[in-house]
């Protein structure tokens, strides 16, 4: 049922399961979990993660690291709670490093940390997920991490060299790239740079806004 997407009767089935005893029990509370999680309910979903968790953490359950990670993402749903999301996304990436979930879960710590202003941080999680993860495959994601965080943070060369490799990299995004590298190189007064990225992302830009943006820096 939940691969068909037939949320309804698959929410039957994991109740069901949640109700017993068994070992299955927590498995079925993370797959209910994400359903509530699809469906924009994270206060629904924590309460669902909170039992479960008690009894994988008293057997180590294999999927402890599933439903933390659960709780985690109910937490980032939250705009209250974004910030303690942070935390247990990175109190995941420190317990269980070598977990096939730990890069995602620092990947989520860097990404969220951004989100909540804290670019400092989130700047540290990125570089610790290049130093542990370089390999896998959200590395680029957390390039994009990288590269914001050093705008925002007013490191102008890094964040320019960040984005021209974003741009080169052939990511769907890259005119969207080419515009932050642009307003980098605006903002650290490379005019003559800056007025030939822009220039082009004015000329080709994907979007009216991403257009209007480059005219307004020019």
């Amino acid at each position: 049922y939940y691969r068909a997407q037939d949320f309804e009767q698959a929410t039957k089935w994991f109740e069901a399961v949640e109700s017993t005893d068994s070992n299955a029990a927590p498995e079925a509370a993370h797959w209910h979990a994400r359903i509530l999680l699809k469906e924009g309910q994270p206060a629904a979903a924590r309460d669902v993660v909170a039992s479960a968790l008690q009894q994988a953490k008293t057997s180590s359950h294999p999927y402890l690291v599933s439903l933390k990670l659960d709780e985690a993402d109910a937490l980032y749903q939250e705009s209250a709670t974004q910030a303690e999301s942070v935390a247990a996304y990175l109190e995941i990436a420190e317990q269980f490093p070598k977990h096939r979930l730990a890069p995602k879960a620092l990947y989520n710590a860097a990404y969220g940390a951004m989100e909540v202003k804290d670019f400092q941080n989130a700047l540290t999680y990125a570089d610790r997920f290049n130093q542990q993860y370089a390999e896998h495959s959200l590395a680029p994601e957390v390039r994009k991490v990288v590269a914001e965080c050093k705008l925002q943070l007013g490191q102008l060369d890094g964040a320019a060299e960040e984005y021209e490799k974003l741009v080169k990299s052939g990511d769907k995004d890259a005119p969207k790239f080419e515009l932050r590298r642009g307003l980098s190189l605006f903002l650290k007064k490379d005019y003559p740079e800056a007025i030939a990225v822009l220039s082009q992302v004015y000329q080709t830009g994907e979007s009216p806004d991403q257009r209007a943006e480059a005219a307004y820096y020019l």
